[in-house]
Order: C-alpha cells, then structure tokens, then sequence
C-alpha cells in the first residue's frame, strides 16, 4: 500500500514510540553483536575517530552525491598507493577507523549530501555541509543559501538591539566544503566556530551587502550565495558558474561565517564582469543594461573588508554627496556624462558606457579628454530639446570636476580597488538619478529617440 521498493528498510513503532530510538534495545544488540563477533588476531589500533583500541576496517563504503564524484560514490578514506602506505599498512589502515565509526561517519555524510542538496548548496561542483553540535532553529548557511527577508531582518534586528529574536544554543558550529576528484572525496574547506559567533558574522555579512537598488528608492541587502555567485558567472556560457574563480564559492562562505575578507580575485571577478556587461556594445549590451545589484552589493563588500580601506574612502548604500574619494568621484562624473549623451543624442548605437567604460574605469585622466570634447554640443542639444536640462547637467560637471581637482586632479591609473570605488561611484549617481521623478521623466522621453528621429 505504501510502494516501499524492495530495498527500501521498515521499521516499526509502538503506541507512537519508534523502537530505534530507545537506548535500552540499542545498548542491548550492540553487546549482542560483540558476543557473536569472532575473534580477530588482526593487529588493533587507535580509532582516528573515536580514540578507542579498535580493529580497523580495510575499507569503506562510498558516499553518494558529491559534485565531480564518481556516479557509483566517492571514498572518504582510502590509499591504493604504496606511497601513502606507512608501517606495513594496508588500504584504509592507514588513517585507521572501526567499523562502527565507519558506518555512522558515511551515514552522517550521506544525510548531509542530501540535505545540502535539497536546500541548493551546490556551487561550481562545489557542496557545502554544515551542521552544530546541538539543535538550533537559526541556521547561518541556511540564511545565506536563501537570504530570506524576514529572517534576515530578524537577524539583523536581534544583532542590533542585543535581544535573540531567534532562540540560538550556544555550542559548537561546523561546515565543511566538498568535491568530488574521480572516486574519492576532496576537503575544499572547514569552518569551525561557534553559534552565536557565526550568527554576528552573518548578521554583518548581510549588514555590509546593503546596497541602492537600481530603482534608487530602496536598499537590498537579502543576496543569497547564489545570486552573489551568478552575478561573477558569465550566462554565455553553457555553464556560467565555469567562469568564476577557482573556489569561488568556498571563498564566499568562510567570509561569511567568520567575517573575514574575500579575497581580490572575488572583487576582480566582478568588476571585469561589470566592464564586459558595460562595454560590449550593439544590441546585445543594450539587452544587458539593467545592472545587476549584487555584484554591486558584493564590490562593496569586499571594498569594507580590505586592509587598504581608509576614512575618505566611499562604500556608502546610497549615492555621497559629500565624498572626498577621487576614484568615487570619477564614477559620478563619467554616469552625469552618460546622461548628458542620453539627453542629448536619445539611444545611439553605442553609448559612452559602451565604449569607454573600461578605459574611464582604469585610465581617467588619459581617456576623459576626449569625452570633454563633445560636452559643448552636448549641453546645446540637450537644451534645445529639454530647456534647461543641458545648463544642470553643465553644472553637475563642473562641481565634480572642481572637487576632483582638489583632491590632486584625476588619476592617470586607477588600481584594482579605486576602480571598484569607480564603480560604486557610476552605479549610485544613476541610480540617485532614477530617483528622481523629474530625472525619470527626462530619461522615459529620450529613450525613445534613437539617432535616426534626433
């Protein structure tokens, strides 16, 4: 009546007791076992496992589910090659463990493959374990795998006010990430800390993706792994998760659970993602206009955790007004000089965001000079069609340019974090600029002439 396969097990209850988790039956089979046990004159060693004088087995079992394993499973413990053999050691004697602690280990990583699995904590053939040693109702990976809202707006607000909104056990908190290398399985990572450290680090982790949404009215801060993934992953490809960087993932996660710093091929992955959706040009950037804002949120994540952070520099939600950062600046200046164009020329084949993101981005003072240029006739034909509309933008340049000159004038470079600062700058001043109702009425009417109706 219940399709039970034939190698599927039963068990039984009685009077709503399930009989296998009673302690007495189970004391009661385990000696049972032991007595019909034969004896051994194999040589006993030190469980790795449990420190008990035990006979080691010589093999495992495999594990089921791990990304890039073997279809058949993976083993966690084993040496087929004399040059991982020590002391006359066969096969899995060497890292030496019972059976009993054999079949609760595999039993308890299958269980955990399965759950990752079903909440989605796949990345890049990359699956990430996590467990306590006590029952909790928060859990931090959990959090971070779905960026639940009002979870994390719970989190937020136990953390800030100093009350435990979610009911947490202080004991200890485990996660691990794993891959598959053909038949066995590889520790990418291991994380041990506590609950509550773990839920303080979260709480910042989500505290710090804080950023403008495009719409410029709202801030999002509720990035899941996932979408902080995609937004470093190249959706060309077949796979996009094969374009981010070698372990991406794992990388995100520790600076999550222990509010350490992600490392700078993160923030590289991202900005070199941003100046390709910027700069391809044609039809298909156009198609790809929209920003994606948690790459953004994730840049200004990994500009608050740098060790070369210092006080002028800006990683503000929001669009600062009052921002003395160079790099920061040069990104407001070159999204009033796109829109400047926008207002003037209306949608032309390639914007000044497509053909000159990247250059601006890493060579400000070589690569504005041309775009000044084109300004004059910029502001005239931009009055001429909104009056008024050129002057403001006008002014808008001027005050950036002169604030840029007291800081030193622009950069002849910009280094890896100044152009993510660059991009911060570029994607807020828009994004204030939506904000706007007057700003948004103006962008509406000029999107809809293309060059042949200017």
């Amino acid at each position: 009546a219940a399709k039970a396969k034939p190698n599927e097990l039963a068990t039984f209850t009685v009077d709503g007791i399930w009989l296998l988790e009673l302690e007495g039956p189970r004391n009661f089979w385990r000696s049972w076992r032991k007595k019909l046990k034969p004896a051994s004159t194999a040589r006993k060693q030190l469980c790795f496992a449990t420190g008990e004088l035990v006979e080691p087995v010589d093999t495992t079992g495999v594990i089921k589910g791990v990304p890039g394993g073997t279809p058949s499973g993976t083993v966690f413990l084993g040496f087929d090659k004399d040059a991982f053999c020590s002391y006359g050691l066969k096969q899995a004697q060497n890292a030496a463990v019972s059976a009993a602690a054999e079949l609760k280990i595999r039993s308890a990583l299958n269980a955990l493959i399965e759950k990752s699995r079903a909440q989605g904590l796949v990345f890049a053939n990359t699956i990430v374990l996590h467990w306590t040693r006590q029952p909790v109702e928060f859990d931090p990976v959990d959090t971070l795998a779905s960026a639940d809202p009002e979870q994390v707006a719970q989190l937020l607000k136990s953390i800030g006010t100093g009350h435990q909104v979610i009911s947490v056990d202080s004991n200890a908190y485990y996660a691990v990430s794993l891959s598959g290398n053909g038949a066995r399985i590889v520790v990418r990572d291991w994380i041990e800390s506590t609950v509550p450290e773990v839920k303080r680090h979260v709480a910042r982790w989500f505290k710090e993706l804080g950023i403008v949404e495009p719409g410029g009215t709202t801030v999002k801060r509720e990035f899941s792994l996932n979408e902080l993934l995609y937004a470093l992953a190249n959706p060309k490809l077949d796979e996009p998760f094969d374009a981010l960087p070698h372990g991406a993932a794992e990388d995100l996660l520790r600076a999550a659970l222990t509010g350490g710093p992600a490392p700078q091929n993160i923030l590289l992955a991202a900005l070199r993602r941003e100046t390709v959706d910027r700069g391809s040009g044609g039809e298909e950037a156009r198609q790809r206009e929209a920003f994606l804002p948690a790459r953004f949120a994730l840049i200004k994540l990994c500009l608050l955790r740098s060790q070369n952070r210092k006080e002028h520099h800006t990683m503000t939600e929001k669009l600062d007004p009052n921002s003395k950062d160079v790099a920061y600046l040069c990104g407001q200046l070159f999204a009033v000089l796109g829109r400047l164009q926008l207002l003037a020329l209306g949608k032309v084949g390639a914007s000044i965001a497509e053909r000159t993101y990247g250059g601006v981005a890493t060579r400000p003072a070589t690569t504005l000079g041309p775009l000044f240029t084109k300004v004059p006739a910029y502001i005239k034909k931009a009055n001429e069609r909104y009056p008024g509309a050129g002057t403001n933008k006008h002014k808008e340049i001027e005050a950036l340019c002169q604030r840029i000159a007291a800081l030193g004038g622009f950069p002849r470079t910009l280094d890896l974090e100044e152009q993510g600062r660059f991009a911060l700058g570029y994607y807020c001043q828009l994004a204030e600029y939506s904000a706007r109702a007057e700003e948004r009425e103006l962008e509406k009417i000029a999107e809809q002439l293309t060059e042949e109706t200017v």
